[in-house]
């Protein structure tokens, strides 16, 4: 017997239970030929010192990893500890994080000489083929690649899955050790895999991954009857690309509902992503998981992106119609329930001046708070290409962050607003960032951050949003509210001290250089968290300067009322990643910190 160790390890979320390796094991364990000739170890999942697994390792003949973008760095070095430990034992690499292109996959098998072969795509087929002609010549495996070598043929058929082929972690038993040992545990679960659209910075869809496979609804709702009958389980993640889009998810919420009253367990919902488009189930779906089951979010959150056309049209998001989406948006509206969207800031294509349009629009349309985020580059996306690079003029650079930053949070940077961590790159998460391209420089990246910064923290955090209001029922617009601030910044010295802080962290981040390590907390807050460092503190603690300070822009009878109002209202403690109110039904809730 062969002994297998497979793993998806989160180096924030330890109690995430590790999916992806388990739909290995389960897959593979349904196979007579392997299943009496491996054993399968409890799937790895929480990040500690690579010394620690030195006993573990020299008893594993084949060890594989998922790999991602956030866990990449601790892989290698979890991976190079192994081989140093047991020179004979296979390594592999499997994860969205494995080019599938075959320059890219040269340079990243060079870049890691310690693993014996990669895999590209779904590796329930790979894997279990693999361990079933394992004394077969390494380089002779379809689906995989190492250095010198690459048999991978990219196409649907590489992706697909069957929609029997379902693998079934929770029923098999993969997950049974964790859950008797762990008192808390966030699960994620699938219905079907893929995803018809063609984002260019998303690897989820793309011609090889479009074809959307709906895997039988049987196993989808005995593994919903298991997690709900497990107290520990606290959370519960849909993994569906475009949940809400197939009339059969309105039967999974109402399975979960069923479940809930059934066993009286109501672990907390969250989505990886809703229909893109819309869809006539979507309304009754949110309503089901709002007003029945415990929802990580109770409201509607809506992925726009941006409102610039000619930006939808260079991310190829152009098939999907933003104003599908508005009869949802109006129907939450008229309900009281709040809206948040999406943004990425800083797509490709995207300028100044067409940031502060999405952020004036979304205004326009009512959206309640906007969540934006960093545009991370990921293999296998149009926009990793080198055509896409080229075609837009897009530079790039390594941002390296400190694993030790994971457990930290405001409360910390407001005790030690100066607090570093100099440790060795070996401990480092690194994803890579778009720092330039056809549409826009570092000042320009400047003035999109400048507009984000107001909205941000004046409206999204509510400190200033009556104010924002009187200003626009009278004829001026956000955008233009924006441009007054940065007119007067000169004259407002605390405003000008908090936008400089804000535009050094964008400058550190964005500076034209190959790997940034970024070893102060606050722009690793600012990066990893709600792209806000510690304004919302200063602001608290400043009233006096605020409400004279933006009497520059507003009335002084308005600031105050506001200032004073939302001093009462909003909860300090509670503002980790993104603004919170005490009342939950004013602002979409994010996760505390």
């Amino acid at each position: 017997m062969k002994t297998v160790q497979l793993g998806t390890i989160s180096v924030i979320h330890e109690t995430w239970l590790p999916y992806a390796a388990a739909c290995l094991i389960s897959y593979c364990n349904k196979i007579p030929e392997i299943k009496s000739n491996y054993t399968f170890n409890e799937p790895l999942y929480k990040y500690k010192p690579v010394e620690e697994y030195t006993e573990l390792f020299k008893t594993i003949d084949v060890f594989g990893l998922t790999c991602y973008v956030w866990n990449q760095a601790y892989n290698d070095q979890l991976m190079s500890h192994y081989k140093d430990v047991n020179p004979n034992g296979i390594a592999m690499y499997g994860g969205p994080n494995i080019p599938e292109d075959i320059e890219l996959a040269e340079q990243f098998a060079k870049e890691h000489p310690y693993i014996d072969i990669f895999w590209v795509g779904p590796g329930e087929k790979l894997v279990s083929n693999f361990l079933k002609n394992i004394d077969a010549p390494i380089q002779t495996h379809d689906g995989g690649f190492g250095i010198g070598w690459n048999n991978v043929e990219v196409g649907r058929k590489l992706y697909q899955i069957e929609t029997y082929e379902m693998p079934t972690p929770y029923l098999d038993g993969t997950f049974d050790s964790i859950l008797a040992k762990e008192k808390r545990v966030k699960a994620s679960f699938e219905t079907n895999r893929g995803c018809p659209f063609k984002c260019a910075f998303c690897d989820w869809g793309g011609q090889a991954r479009s074809k959307v496979t709906k895997f039988d609804m049987d196993p989808v709702n005995a593994q919903l009857d298991f997690l709900y009958k497990h107290t520990n389980i606290a959370e519960l993640e849909i993994l569906d690309a475009n949940f809400g889009m197939l009339p059969r998810d309105l039967d999974v919420v109402k399975k979960m509902k069923a479940n809930k009253e059934a066993t009286g367990n109501n672990p907390k919902i969250s989505y990886s992503g809703l229909a893109k488009n819309g869809s006539k189930w979507l309304p009754e779906i949110i309503d089901i998981i709002h007003n029945n089951l415990d929802a990580d979010q109770r409201n509607l959150k809506v992925s726009f992106q941006t409102h610039s056309t000619k930006t939808l049209k260079v991310i190829n998001r152009a098939n999907i119609n933003n104003d599908k989406l508005l009869p949802l948006i109006d129907s939450f509206k008229s309900k009281g329930l709040p809206v948040t969207s999406e943004m990425i800031i800083a797509l490709p294509g995207e300028t100044a001046d067409s940031w502060l349009y999405s952020l004036n629009k979304d205004y326009e349309l009512g959206i309640d708070f906007m969540r934006s985020y960093f545009l991370n580059l990921v293999p296998n996306t149009e926009i990793y290409t080198k055509q896409f690079r080229k075609e837009y003029n897009v530079k790039s650079k390594i941002l390296a962050f400190p694993y030790s930053f994971s457990g930290l949070g405001y409360k910390k940077l407001h005790n030690e607003p100066e607090f570093r961590d100099e440790r060795s790159t070996y401990e480092f998460e690194e994803i890579e960032i778009m720092h330039q391209c056809s549409s826009y420089d570092l000042p320009e990246l400047l003035k999109m951050f400048d507009y984000w910064w107001f909205y941000h923290n004046f409206y999204n955090a509510r400190t200033l949003s009556n104010s924002i209001k009187y200003l626009v029922e009278r004829g001026t617009t956000v955008a233009d509210q924006i441009k007054m601030f940065y007119n007067n910044l000169d004259n407002m010295p605390l405003m000008k001290w908090l936008v400089g802080k804000n535009r050094d962290i964008i400058t550190k981040i964005f500076c034209d250089e190959e790997r940034t390590e970024v070893q102060d907390l606050a722009t690793y807050l600012y990066f990893s968290r709600c792209l806000r460092s510690d304004e919302i503190y200063q602001i608290w603690h400043h009233k006096e300067s605020i409400v004279e300070e933006m009497s520059t822009i507003y009335p002084l009878d308005v600031v105050k009322s506001d200032v004073n109002e939302w001093k009462k209202e909003f909860d300090m403690s509670m503002y980790g990643t993104d603004a919170r109110m005490k009342n939950a039904n004013i602002i979409a809730i994010g996760h505390e910190r």
